[in-house]
């Protein structure tokens, strides 16, 4: 298989003496896995046992100047649940590029360190720049690659709650819910009291790290937790900072929550751990779509209030939650399997795993066993990640979410994304396009050499391809000229105006003048659709009756028509005044036609005018050929798409006829739409305003 990506994976333990040389070892061990290409990323998974500035030199000893990004723990992952260790992951690949930015003090004002996150890693250019973002019937993708965000941030403390939560708003804001992103927030071993997070060489801490990651890389994401709602429900009457719930249904938190977990608040108290550690029932807010996002309660405090992690909003109604092993620990395999589907992904080649810390408390101690989980779904494809302190992902609706306690995914595949695919097509059509000149120039060069004894022609000839090559010099994708004396030429000949010609030549002329037709066809769609997507095709609305523009198509499909012995028929009930543009109106309505010709080999052609309910111009192209199959009409309007028949050999075309009068339409401010019956024929139908509207 083509490696489009790399993966190394390295894991080591030691003692916090041996920082240095541990964290050596673990990169020079995941670079052993990287044979083909240049490392792209490496993200750091580190207990908070090391000397973390030690650790952090060994490995960049290693991996040198490579983009590094990474964070401290409540576990590990490598391709199992690990403590007290160092993960260190390489990507690899000319497909995938790491731009990193940091904020710090992020905890002290939040919007500023988001600010200087944003600026190092150049986040407004993929914002605004209209290589990256095109909006396409109101959804936002990228044009030219993919790009995904990775996040991590700090995670709550026994005095702090998480940032970052806020720090997800700011980021939503900023992107308009439109920037894919997969993070976690960093841990300290399960103690609550101080995490950090890697960026480059620089070890920080109440820091965010940002990573803009571009990438022609097919990838999906996903979250689940299993959990399940009971009856015990609370509403949220009185909130302080966002995080400190004072009171659930007008009476102090801390004795409602006590209610709710059939405890007191002595009991709880007591404890003196985080909350759902000793618990292990979350709380839980149901979504506008049926899912509930889990709530995690951190602490209570002296004054019975109850701090949560996440951000908690007056009025909410939260529900308590309940999940066994044998519910949960499946969640994590579901959201793998769901990020591979959401992904399109057939050959996955790395899966990064950040579940909630929470998540172990749950499994009492049987952590391991959902990674075991993941990593018999995924077979050998490498496991990794770290058990986190909360966690970013997109939800099921496209919406950038702050989550606790669920098991969240992002999985890479070893194949490149649509766009990728179609600009690697385009580059071979180009390719395809250049030989294709150069056979004809061949041929030509044949033809005149076999015409040497007929004086005029081969002048004539002679001065055409002078011409042809001086244009070509100095615009080479201004084409039609020579090809149309490529054709003129070539048609004199066979019509005998220059002389005899032999069987042999007449069969060599036919075959010029038929690539060169082809080829003309071609050049002239791909130019008139490099205008529209480019912008630079001009509309000239004028006022014109729909019917003389009918009666001109007919005339030119007349010879067409009776070439192949159908009829061309017309229902034209009133004559029709429109004000758009006659030319291309004109062009779409001969691109039809000329089609359903082409595929008609018995009946007729039909072409039909009138006003549809909603007061636009109806024309509708009927033929009785051979139809279109239910699960190709699909392909119909997509760029260098021809639906797969018997007679493809028989009816040769570009692929771009539909495709351009479809972008035509749309200009006009309408649509094409087609009905159509398998082995019966076709019809379709051209919707247009009667008066063109110019759009800015």
């Amino acid at each position: 298989m083509d490696k489009k990506i790399e993966v190394g994976l390295g894991s080591i333990e030691g003692a916090k003496t041996d920082s240095f040389e541990l964290g050596k070892a673990a990169a020079q061990q995941a670079l052993s896995g990287i044979t083909i290409h240049s490392p792209s990323l490496v993200m750091v998974f580190a207990s908070i046992k090391y000397d973390l500035s030690e650790m952090l030199k060994g490995i960049r000893m290693v991996t040198k100047e490579t983009p590094l990004i990474g964070t401290t723990t409540g576990g590990e992952i490598a391709d199992k649940f690990q403590e007290g260790t160092i993960v260190v992951l390489v990507l690899a690949s000319p497909y995938l590029k790491a731009v990193i930015g940091v904020g710090e003090r992020v905890s002290g004002n939040t919007q500023q360190s988001m600010d200087e996150a944003f600026a190092q890693c150049r986040l407004e250019e993929f914002l605004t720049s209209q290589a990256v973002w095109e909006n396409s019937n109101g959804v936002y993708h990228n044009k030219q690659n993919h790009i995904l965000a990775i996040m991590f941030s700090p995670g709550s403390t026994k005095t702090t709650p998480s940032p970052s939560q806020m720090i997800m708003r700011i980021l939503q804001k900023k992107t308009r819910n439109r920037l894919p992103l997969f993070g976690g927030s960093s841990g300290d071993d399960l103690a609550f009291e101080q995490n950090y997070q890697f960026a480059n060489d620089r070890v920080l801490t109440d820091s965010v790290v940002l990573c803009i990651i571009e990438t022609e890389l097919r990838f999906g994401q996903a979250v689940d937790h299993g959990f399940t709602p009971t009856n015990r429900k609370a509403v949220i009457t009185k909130v302080q900072n966002g995080h400190k719930v004072i009171e659930f249904d007008q009476r102090p938190a801390a004795f409602v929550y006590a209610d709710m977990m059939h405890k007191t608040v002595d009991e709880l108290k007591k404890q003196e751990e985080h909350l759902t550690h000793y618990t292990r029932t979350p709380l839980g807010q149901c979504t506008d779509y049926g899912e509930y996002v889990l709530k995690v309660p951190d602490f209570i405090l002296e004054d019975n209030s109850i701090v949560f992690t996440p951000l908690v909003f007056e009025n909410t109604v939260l529900t308590l939650m309940e999940g066994t092993i044998e519910k949960t620990l499946p969640a994590a395999r579901n959201a793998v399997n769901s990020a591979i589907i959401r992904g399109g992904i057939k050959n996955p080649s790395l899966v990064l795993f950040f579940p909630c810390v929470l998540r172990r408390i749950l499994f009492e101690g049987q952590a391991s066993r959902e990674v075991e989980i993941v990593k018999q779904e995924v077979g050998h494809i490498p496991v990794a990640g770290f058990y986190t302190y909360g966690e970013q992902n997109m939800s099921d609706d496209n919406i950038l979410t702050y989550y606790n306690e669920t098991a969240s995914v992002l999985v890479f595949g070893n194949e490149l994304n649509d766009v990728a695919r179609v600009n690697r097509e385009n580059k071979r059509l180009y390719k395809q396009l250049q030989t294709t000149i150069e056979d004809l120039e061949r041929a030509n060069e044949e033809n005149k050499r076999k015409a040497e004894d007929l004086a005029i022609a081969r002048d004539r000839a002679l001065k055409a391809d002078k011409t042809k090559s001086e244009f070509l010099a100095n615009m080479s994708h201004e084409l039609r000229t020579p090809l149309n004396s490529i054709i003129g030429f070539t048609g004199m000949i066979l019509m005998g105006i220059v002389g005899d010609i032999s069987a042999e030549q007449k069969k060599q002329l036919l075959m010029v003048k038929h690539s060169a037709h082809h080829l003309l066809n071609l050049i002239n769609d791909i130019l008139d659709i490099s205008k529209i997507e480019s912008g630079k095709t001009a509309i000239s609305p004028e006022e014109f009756y729909i019917d003389d523009v009918i009666q001109e198509v007919i005339d030119i499909a007349t010879p067409m028509v009776n070439e192949k012995g159908i009829e061309l028929l017309r229902e034209t009930p009133k004559k029709i005044l429109i004000i758009s543009d006659r030319q291309r109106v004109k062009q779409i309505l001969m691109n039809l036609v000329s089609n359903a010709v082409k595929f008609t080999d018995q009946g007729s052609v039909t072409i039909k005018s009138g006003i549809s309910k909603h007061g636009h111009l109806e024309l509708s192209v009927i033929d009785t050929g051979t139809g279109i199959k239910m699960e190709d009409i699909g392909k119909l309007f997509g760029i260098f798409q021809q639906v797969d028949m018997t007679s493809t050999k028989e009816h040769e075309g570009t692929g771009l006829g539909l495709y351009l009068s479809k972008n035509l339409a749309a200009m006009l401010g309408g649509d094409i739409t087609v009905k159509s019956e398998y082995g019966k024929g076709s019809r379709f139908i051209v919707n247009l305003p009667l008066k063109y509207k110019e759009t800015k």
